[in-house]
């Protein structure tokens, strides 16, 4: 009987993956009879479980058993892999995002060969530096970082990495080449990068990490990319708006899994932002804005841009949830921000009973309009504040894997003190002596990684403080 719900729902997608399995069970049996192949599978698959991430995808799913396979029999291996391959879950597949509702985003393949990756770029300012505050400038030297991973049971051959930049006086050391990287392994690369003294201030270096090799899914080269900041500076305390743009940053993070729930993401381009998002358990947390003096004869005016997907069943059902909250006394207390007669736009109340620190109260929850599109929120609230110090904070109770909530460009007005950072041109040319630099290589090699491959490029978060 046709099923009345879409193939992307638990059941329907599991008895895909059920075949799957079956194919795969039978390729063994094929081979070594039905009894030593129950046993086998049985074992590859409770191993394979101890290999996948949570919420793991076909592809990763896959290959943990297939790693799992490989460290007992390489011939299992590759028959398996091809029982796959024979179900459209061959080498070259493409999962959908382990975060999406539906199967959009799949690509069937029966093809087996190489399977080649790159991810991860990174560039540091650890070599030649003047100022040291994370941002290469005219005259300062670094290091380009990255991952190249075969994600398939075949080894790709004659691996070449090469890093390039259309920004004019930023220059890279020479291409990395691996004779073979073998299937299910992962190699860490450092290719050495000079900014010189002639290259523009204030620019966003779109850099291309290349790799090409033989026996591989296409013929195209595998590319990562990375924009980065070339030439910038960080003036604190001079902005009564944050862009989120700059490393330092006067937020603070307070409650429960706070380091785990709230980062710096990145779209890989030109802009950043805050992101809540928590899957390990019910987790309360804050981003804790600094003190904000108001002043006694304007306004005091909070605006954000935002966009949240917090899991909920509409009307009825609200859990994971987000409210906004502010104290008069530095923290000591919060009030939710609707008490002083503004307007959020809640959607409703969290459900009582099911233990969220914020039930009861209206909440931002289910999803946002336009989402991922942000919308701009105003909330002016007058002059109830005038000539005190506040503090603002943005807090979430999120348990779903795919609960978020992304905040952009926080701008407050009516202030005496102008609490955010600034990006600005570098001023400077960095004169320091001139050093060696160190060659392209591959500084670490991995196999048989114990998370997927296809988690490489996973995290949008990046680092705050360097």
């Amino acid at each position: 009987m046709p099923s009345a719900f879409p193939n992307s729902e638990d059941h329907n997608t599991g008895e895909v993956w059920a075949t799957m399995l079956w194919e795969v069970l039978n390729v063994l049996a094929d081979q070594h009879g039905v009894t030593i192949a129950r046993r086998r599978m049985s074992d590859y698959v409770v191993a394979g479980l101890l290999l996948t991430p949570p919420q793991a995808t076909f592809t990763e799913a896959r290959d943990a058993i297939l790693v799992a396979a490989s460290a007992l029999d390489t011939d299992d291996m590759v028959l398996m892999a091809a029982a796959f391959a024979g179900r459209g879950a061959g080498s070259c597949a493409v999962s959908p995002p382990a975060n999406t509702d539906g199967n959009l985003g799949v690509v069937e393949s029966g093809t087996l060969a190489a399977n080649l990756q790159v991810s991860g770029l990174t560039m540091t300012e650890d070599g030649v530096s003047c100022d040291h505050d994370g941002y290469l400038d005219p005259g300062e030297s670094g290091t380009l970082r990255g991952t190249v991973a075969n994600a398939s049971v075949f080894a790709a051959e004659n691996v070449t990495l090469t890093a390039t930049t259309p920004t004019p006086g930023v220059r890279f050391g020479a291409p990395i080449r691996i004779p073979t990287l073998a299937g299910f392994t992962s190699n860490e690369i450092a290719i050495p990068v000079t900014v010189l003294a002639s290259a523009p201030r204030a620019v966003f270096a779109t850099i291309e990490l290349r790799a090409t090799a033989d026996n591989t899914c296409t013929s195209d080269a595998s590319i990562a990319t990375l924009t980065a900041r070339i030439g910038f500076d960080e003036v604190l305390a001079t902005s009564r708006i944050d862009h989120v743009e700059t490393r330092a940053t006067p937020w603070t993070l307070t409650g429960e899994h706070a380091a785990e729930t709230w980062c710096q993401a990145s779209d890989g381009a030109q802009n950043r932002w805050w992101l809540a998002s928590y899957a390990a358990g019910l987790a309360d947390s804050q981003l804790v804005s600094p003190t904000l003096q108001v002043s006694s004869t304007e306004p005091f005016v909070l605006s954000i841009s935002h966009a949240y997907d917090l899991s909920a069943e509409l009307p009825f059902f609200l859990f994971d949830a987000a409210v906004i909250e502010l104290s008069r006394d530095d923290g000591a207390t919060w009030t939710d921000v609707s008490t002083f007669g503004v307007d959020p736009g809640y959607v409703g109340e969290v459900i009582a009973g099911l233990g969220s620190p914020l039930e009861g109260r209206p909440v931002f929850g289910g999803t946002s309009p336009g989402f991922p599109d942000r919308q701009r929120l105003r909330l002016d609230f007058g002059a109830q504040f005038a000539g005190e110090a506040v503090r603002i904070r943005f807090r979430t109770a999120i348990e779903s894997f795919t609960g978020s909530w992304a905040i952009d460009d926080i701008e407050v007005q009516g202030t005496v003190n102008t609490p955010f950072p600034e990006l600005v041109a570098e001023p400077s040319t960095c004169t320091a002596p001139a050093a060696s630099l160190a060659e392209s290589a591959v500084i670490a090699a991995h196999q048989a990684p114990a998370v997927s491959l296809d988690a490489f490029d996973a995290a949008a978060c990046i680092a705050t403080d360097e």
